[in-house]
This record gives structure tokens, C-alpha cells and sequence, in this order.
């Protein structure tokens, strides 16, 4: 910005800077070939930057109808493995932690890592997509032929794309993030020169915005809900509390030293009974395996029971029997008695 000796004059020179930046920006979004405003500075800033961004609007409005339609629909695998991933990610923390989620753990965590995978071929696939039409345009002669600079513009999103599937997840969107707003540059340039269509800059412009906003809104979601959030770090850490607990409870019954209390976590099959203990924690039971060990209890006391009575009856027999001894014997000492 120029020096200005006053207010005033700094006021109007910020007027033509902010001008200059609009149209600075609005050919870049165009390739250039908007159609920029002359209006003077009596009417005003805000008419100016309206005048200027209508450049944008009449390139957008000369993009064929069947470019705008494929180009819409090549959004929507995006926007949904978007949604996707980031639901699946919100289960996974869920899952994780003592809330309740519609899935379990594994398959939601499986689930966030098949829609990354989906989001980051298709990606890859995209961005060959976009190189290729470089080639078509070198053979189609238009702007003439460029040759080797328009056929390396074409393999160049390849390159890029292509190691992006050996990469983790997160870091292959970001590299793909890149290699979007990259292509969009070079794109950008290749309109300036001539070797596109005058409308193709400003349609890959937005096109490119969208997927960019899809591949930071999965990003932002996995981040958030993920494997490496605050959230299902926490939950790990409960889950491992669990665990100890279980491990505490299973050795205190080896020992013969069961407590009520214990926090223990995993499948229930079947019917399952639900009662409060005394330390104020909700107790679930298996109905059937609550009936089955009741049912084996019975007849352990069933059988302790007939092996007291037979104990009991043997005992009652060999006092019988040793009464009865003893009456034989007092019987024939007094037979012997009066003989003598």
C-alpha cells in the first residue's frame, strides 16, 4: 500500500488495495479469464468487489450442464465416505468407553478403517482421473500441442497419487489433500495459458474445494472420535480397569473369596437378569447359566444329603449291632451264673 499523508487518502488508498486483492484472487479462481471491474472509487468498495466476483459468475454459468451434473455426482462417493467414517469413528469411541454404542468395538474400528481405505482409492483414482484429462486435451490439439510439458502436467497427479495407497489412512487423505490443491494449481496455470477451456480453472476450483472439505471433515472426525482421541484413550484405560477387575474376581473364586462389587465387562448370550448390589452397582446374571448352576448346586446337596443319611443309617446299624452284641453277651454271663 502506498504512504498516505492522511486519513482520508489512507482510506482511499485501502479501497484500491482491497480491490486489487479481489481481482488478484478472482482471476486465480478464474485461470485468469474473469472479467474484471473498472468502477471508480465514488462508487464504492463493496460495488467494486460485487463487480469483480460476477467474473466468477459468468464463467461458472458457460461450464457445460452434463460438466456440472458428473461433476456433482463425482462429489457424492466423497461426502459419504465422509459421513461414514465419521460415524464409524463415533461408535468406535462409544464402543470404547463406558457409553453405549450400536456397535462393538471391533467392527466399528474395522468399518472406520474399510470407508478411510474406500476414501483414499477413490481419491487416488480421482486425481489419475484429473491427469488424464491433460492427454485428452494434447489430443485433441487444443490450444494447440504442447507436447512434453502437457504430458507430464497429465502423468504428474499420478505420480502422487499412487504411493498415497501404501500410506496409513490419515496420512494418505492428507497427502491427498495436497496433491488436490496442487493439481488445482498447476490446473489453474494450464487455464492461464491457454490449454484448457477458459471455464475449466474456476470448475476445478470448486470441485476441488469440496473434496478438500470432505477430506478435512474426515480428518477432523477421526481425529476427534478416533483411535488417538482423548475419548477413546480414556476408554482404553476403563476397558483396562475392567479387565483387572475380572482378573481379581476370577482369582478371588479360585480362592474361595468372591466379592459382590466387582466391575466386570463382556457378552452376555441369552436371558439376562438385572439386581442392584449393596455397594450400589448393577449386578447382571445369565439366567440360564444362573439356573444351570443352581440346578448342579441341587444336586450336590442332593447328593451330600444321601451321603450323610447313608453315614447316618450305617452308624445307626453298627450301634444296633453292638447293642445287640453286648445283650448276648449280659445274656450269657447270667446263664452260666446259677451253675456255678
Amino acid at each position: 500500500m502506498p504512504a498516505s499523508e492522511n486519513m482520508s487518502e489512507f482510506k482511499e488508498n485501502a479501497k484500491d488495495e482491497a480491490k486489487t486483492i479481489v481481482k488478484d484472487i478472482t482471476q486465480t479462481i478464474a485461470g485468469a479469464n474473469a472479467k474484471t471491474s473498472q468502477i471508480g472509487h465514488e462508487q464504492g468498495t463493496m460495488q467494486a468487489i460485487t463487480s469483480d466476483l460476477s467474473g466468477v459468475k459468468e464463467i461458472v454459468q458457460v461450464v457445460p450442464n452434463q460438466a456440472l451434473l458428473f461433476g456433482a455426482a463425482g462429489l457424492v462417493p466423497y461426502v459419504g465416505t465422509s459421513m461414514a467414517t465419521i460415524y464409524c469413528a463415533h461408535q468406535a469411541a462409544l464402543a470404547s468407553s463406558p457409553e453405549n454404542s450400536t456397535l462393538d468395538l471391533e467392527t466399528a474400528m474395522a468399518l472406520l478403517h474399510h470407508t478411510e481405505n474406500i476414501q483414499v482409492g477413490y481419491g487416488a483414482i480421482i486425481l489419475s482421473f484429473i491427469g488424464a484429462i491433460h492427454w485428452g486435451l494434447e489430443f485433441a490439439k487444443f490450444g494447440g500441442q504442447q507436447g512434453t510439458p502437457r504430458y507430464l502436467l497429465g502423468i504428474a497427479p499420478v505420480l502422487v497419487a499412487m504411493p498415497t495407497l501404501l500410506l496409513p489412512g490419515t496420512q494418505a487423505l492428507a497427502a491427498q489433500w495436497a496433491a488436490f490443491a496442487g493439481t488445482w494449481w498447476m490446473d489453474q496455470r494450464a487455464t492461464t495459458n491457454g490449454w484448457t477451456p477458459k471455464w475449466y480453472s474456476t470448475y476445478r476450483f470448486w470441485l476441488t474445494a469440496m473434496v478438500g472439505s470432505s477430506i478435512l471433515l474426515t480428518l477432523g472426525g477421526t481425529n476427534y472420535f478416533g483411535p488417538g482421541s482423548k475419548l477413546a484413550t480414556t476408554g482404553r484405560r476403563l476397558n483396562e480397569i475392567n479387565q483387572q477387575a475380572a482378573n481379581n474376581l476370577a482369582s478371588s473364586q479360585q480362592s474361595g473369596e468372591g466379592k459382590e462389587g466387582h466391575i466386570v465387562k463382556g457378552k452376555m448370550g441369552g436371558d439376562v437378569d438385572m439386581s442392584m448390589t449393596s455397594d450400589a452397582y448393577i449386578k447382571l446374571t445369565n439366567v440360564a447359566k444362573k439356573e444351570e448352576e443352581e440346578e448342579k448346586q441341587k444336586e450336590e446337596a442332593e447328593k451330600k444329603e444321601k451321603e450323610e443319611k447313608a453315614n447316618k443309617e450305617k452308624e445307626a446299624k453298627a450301634k444296633k449291632e453292638e447293642s445287640k452284641k453286648a445283650e448276648e453277651k449280659q445274656k450269657s454271663s447270667g446263664e452260666k451264673t446259677p451253675g456255678a
